[in-house]
């Protein structure tokens, strides 16, 4: 769905599967150390949470399409449930700063 409807003419893009338990984070690095503008996460809250947090603090931008139980974060955000009008979303750069925090250590 995704090598479908993503714009090749806007994105030069690799899809990559995590094989493990928190994988999400180590191929988050690894998008940072390669210069990635953006890391996009097809899950739910857990994996976003895994991204988003391993994102915070750099300039690259956290692209969501929904695919969990609940998609907490996705629902505050607006971000459409259907994965097909998220991956539009992409390709039209929405795009919103969101604040982050630590509690408790």
């Amino acid at each position: 769905m995704i090598e479908a409807h993503l714009d090749k003419d806007k994105f030069d893009f690799e899809i990559i599967k995590t094989e493990r338990h928190k994988h999400a984070i180590e191929l988050t690095k690894q998008g940072i150390d390669s210069g990635c503008k953006a890391v996009i996460i097809v899950g739910g809250d857990g994996s976003i949470n895994q991204v988003g947090a391993t994102l915070a603090g750099t300039d690259v931008a956290l692209g969501i399409i929904p695919a969990g139980s609940g998609n907490g974060l996705a629902r505050s955000l607006g971000i459409s449930l259907n994965p097909k009008k998220a991956v539009e979303n992409i390709n039209n750069f929405h795009f919103r700063t969101i604040d982050t925090g630590l509690v408790d250590g």
